[in-house]
Formats: C-alpha cells, structure tokens, sequence
C-alpha cells in the first residue's frame, strides 16, 4: 500500500513540475521583444531560401522598416498587447459564436485589412529587389499555400 501511495504522489510531482516548465517557455515566447521577432524571422527566411550575408542584411532592413506593421497585426489577433488569458476569456463570453458587426466595424475592418494589403505588397516589391528569380518564385508559392491552410482553417 505503501509503494502505491508513494509511486502515485511520485507521479503528481513530476507531472506538475513538467507542465510548469511548460507554461514558462510559454510566456517567454509571448514576451519577445519585438526586435528579437525581427531577428528570429530573418534569419529563417535567410535559412530557407539560402540568402547571402548581402540579402540578410538588406533583409534584416526591410524586416524592422516593416516591423510595426508586420506586429500589429499579430497584436490584434491576440498576439502580444492582450494580456494573460483575455482571448480566452473574449471567446468564451462570445460563446463560440460570432458577434453582428456594425456597419461601421465592418467598414474600418475593411479599411485596415485593405492598408496591410497595401503594406505587403510594398514590403513583397521590396523583397523581390532583395532576392533573385528563383528565390523570391519559391517564397511567392510558400505565400500562396500558408495562405490556402489559412482559407482552409477559416472555412472549417
């Protein structure tokens, strides 16, 4: 009886102490800076698409002139700004149903989504300067399929 007890209180500590560890990289990750997240995407785009130490550095450029605008958008989607659990707890008042917007939400949501629009067709013109044919080809049909896994995820 002993070594039940004793192997079952074992089992609750370290499972405790895993999820703990868990959730600290959790908010780590949410409290990177915003020139860190510059850095990091970077450098895996420079490791993806086999850029130089010229086109990474034009790139880490064109990365932090965009850096607002590319982090403002993950910030309205409940990204950085919103505070510990308010997404949840936004969505879970809403019910997993989608609110009625007004016609006035729906006209400055379609404003803002047409400036990003603007924005990533500066930032991608931009880009094309940076990359050669071939490397800009395969960074346009990545694009194209995170956007389909989006379209796909939205539909669902």
């Amino acid at each position: 009886m002993k070594k039940i007890f004793l192997t079952l209180a074992a089992a609750v500590v370290l499972s405790t102490s895993v999820f703990a560890q868990d959730d600290n990289g959790r908010l780590q990750r949410r409290q990177m800076d915003p020139k860190e997240m510059v850095q990091k995407r970077t450098e895996q785009t420079a490791k993806q698409y086999n850029l130089d130490e010229a086109q990474t550095a034009k790139l880490l450029e064109l990365n932090t002139k965009y850096s607002e605008t590319m982090f403002r958008g993950m910030r309205m989607r409940g990204g950085q700004n919103m505070g510990q659990g308010q997404g949840q707890q936004r969505q879970g008042q809403m019910g997993g149903q989608r609110r009625q917007m007004t016609d006035e939400q729906r006209a400055e949501m379609q404003k803002r989504r047409e400036e990003m629009q603007k924005q990533m067709e500066a930032y991608n013109t931009e880009l094309k300067s940076i990359m050669t044919e071939e490397q800009y080809k395969k960074y346009q049909e990545d694009m194209q399929k995170r956007q389909q896994r989006g379209n796909n995820r939205r539909q669902k």
